[in-house]
């Protein structure tokens, strides 16, 4: 439900923006340049489409987008903003509780070239350099007559790499588009993930055991098209 409030929030004014500046801004034809700002909607898209049952996971990190393009070449510059954060917690009957977070941030900024195959359709292709970073943690807290054990993961990896793109897009109105992206990830990542145990026992001094690892990787990754963008266009 939260997040298709904030679809909704979201995606609201854009259609208000289209629709009260379709008058009184130039036409493409008369613009040097051409702005583009996107939000990812599917749910949103599901909610009015009425589709309901399962469907394909979307991998795409990126909720945000924004094109600058020129008119005249088609080329401009363009970046990707993702944020997503999740958490829970639970606790059985035996006086065990786990407590998890997440969160991942997603970056790119770079440079594609829009084609006009049509009126109503367009294509691009985008060179990106891109950031990602993933932090989780974890917490568990055994609590054993006069003995506690606490547990505790921390994971995060900053990548850092490059990327190709792919995006189709369609003209509902002048100003508003509907428009899908897939794209081939080249990442390097720096892992670093520590690990500590406390050993809390009535009368006795407190032991704390920990470890860290570090660990580097590389990475080659694909997003299908299965994220759709509600894009303004002005």
């Amino acid at each position: 439900m939260k997040k298709i409030l904030l679809s909704i929030i979201c995606a609201f004014p854009i259609f208000t923006f289209a629709q009260t500046n379709t008058a009184t801004n130039p036409s493409p034809e008369t613009q040097q340049w051409s702005n583009f700002i996107g939000v990812q909607s599917n749910l949103l898209l599901r909610q009015v489409l009425n589709i309901s049952g399962s469907t394909a996971t979307t991998n795409n990190p990126y909720l945000f987008t924004y094109s600058l393009i020129n008119n005249k070449t088609g080329w401009g510059l363009s970046a990707g903003l993702g944020l997503n954060t999740s958490s829970s917690s639970n606790k059985d009957t035996s006086g065990t509780s786990v407590k998890n977070s997440q969160t991942n941030f997603a970056l790119r900024i770079g440079a594609e070239k829009r084609w006009y195959l049509s009126p109503k359709w367009a294509t691009t292709l985008g060179f990106d350099a891109l950031y990602n970073n993933l932090s989780s943690h974890s917490e568990t807290l055994q609590d054993e007559n006069f003995e506690k054990i606490i547990s505790t993961t921390d994971d995060k990896t900053n990548s850092f790499g490059v990327g190709i793109r792919g995006a189709i897009s369609f003209a509902i109105t002048p100003r508003i588009w509907i428009g899908t992206e897939t794209n081939l990830s080249f990442l390097y990542g720096m892992e670093k993930v520590t690990s500590s145990t406390t050993f809390i026992q009535t009368g006795q001094p407190t032991i704390t055991q920990s470890l860290t690892n570090k660990i580097n990787s590389t990475s080659v990754t694909s997003n299908l098209p299965t994220a759709f963008f509600i894009i303004v266009k002005f």
